[in-house]
């Protein structure tokens, strides 16, 4: 059922309350037994450095770390002063990652 659409006497028969008395003896308790209290949950956000290793967390991250790492090995074993690139590729996927749980986190704090 698509309850902001549907008529009000369809929602009262669908739930089995009568409009004018409301829920019969005893319904109440027996629903809040079978679905809980109707709160919106409490659980913290998690912290902004957990946001920031959340969004390292991720195979295309795995791979661009293991690609400046390889690039950083040959450029030594190569005897090459070009260590811009390995640490270009660490710099960017780090601050993508911190201005993305910079965007998690204000959501959860909106």
């Amino acid at each position: 059922m698509i309850w902001h659409s549907a008529e009000a006497i369809e929602v009262l028969k669908e739930l089995g309350v009568d409009k004018t008395k409301g829920l019969a003896n005893g319904v109440a308790d027996i629903r809040l037994d079978e679905f809980g209290k109707n709160v919106i949950s409490t659980e913290e956000p998690p912290s902004f450095l957990n946001r920031v290793l959340g969004q390292l967390k991720n195979k295309l991250v795995y791979v661009l770390f293991a690609i400046s790492i390889i690039a950083f090995i040959i450029s030594l074993v190569y005897k090459e002063t070009d260590f811009y690139s390995p640490l270009l590729i660490i710099a960017v996927v780090v601050i993508n990652a911190i201005v993305s749980a910079y965007h998690l986190y204000r959501c959860d704090h909106a």
